[in-house]
């Protein structure tokens, strides 16, 4: 457990999520996802995947990371980590409501 947590405290990433709706191969969509891990940024896409009612319809997904620039460094802080969970968090709010 604690080394879960000392990893917890490494850097932010941030991923790309490229996902393909309704098997059209040339409708290919991609969303930034600010995570500490790749599977924090998989997860947080399906919660805002079903937030946003397009879970079902998703056939393929894709999740890299993103190198770290001088334009997207933005995405690597804490304050737009939290900001993009309070927002996946509002949508499933809606979803459920």
């Amino acid at each position: 457990m604690g080394k879960n947590i000392t990893s917890r405290n490494k850097r932010l990433k941030a991923f790309l999520v490229s996902y393909v709706i309704d098997a059209k191969e040339n409708d290919l969509k991609s969303v930034e996802v600010t995570a500490f891990t790749k599977k924090e940024a998989g997860d947080l896409f399906i919660k805002w995947a079903k937030g946003n009612k397009l879970y079902e319809r998703i056939t393929g997904v894709v999740v890299q990371p993103i190198k770290m620039t001088k334009r997207n460094a933005r995405f690597f802080t804490k304050e737009y980590y939290e900001m993009q969970n309070e927002h996946v968090n509002a949508l499933n709010g809606k979803a459920d409501a």
